[in-house]
């Protein structure tokens, strides 16, 4: 188990998104312990990347916003190689 300063880490993963934090709190867990911590952060990102497709319908042309369609390719330029995390979200966009 991860000492409690790592899970208030992990709490403000979930909050921020943030990798460097995420890394962090991987670095206390035992051997192998870091596969369902990345499980488990693969599923936070996917549900909020979900979310973000929900609410990009809502985005009104010349809002000064990204596109969302521009945006999630920018993402899988990025993050392409995680397959884990693309096989939660697919390609809607």
């Amino acid at each position: 188990m991860a000492p409690p300063h790592a899970t208030a880490g992990w709490q403000t993963f979930e909050t921020t998104l943030d990798e460097t934090i995420v890394r962090d709190y991987l670095a206390y867990l035992p051997d192998f312990a870091e596969f369902e911590a990345l499980d488990r952060a693969f599923a936070h990102a996917a549900r909020y990347l979900a979310r973000l497709d929900a609410l990009a319908v809502r985005v009104e042309p010349g809002s000064g916003l990204t596109d969302h369609a521009t945006y999630r390719a920018a993402l899988k330029q990025a993050h392409g190689r995680k397959a884990a995390f693309w096989s939660l979200v697919g390609d809607r966009f």
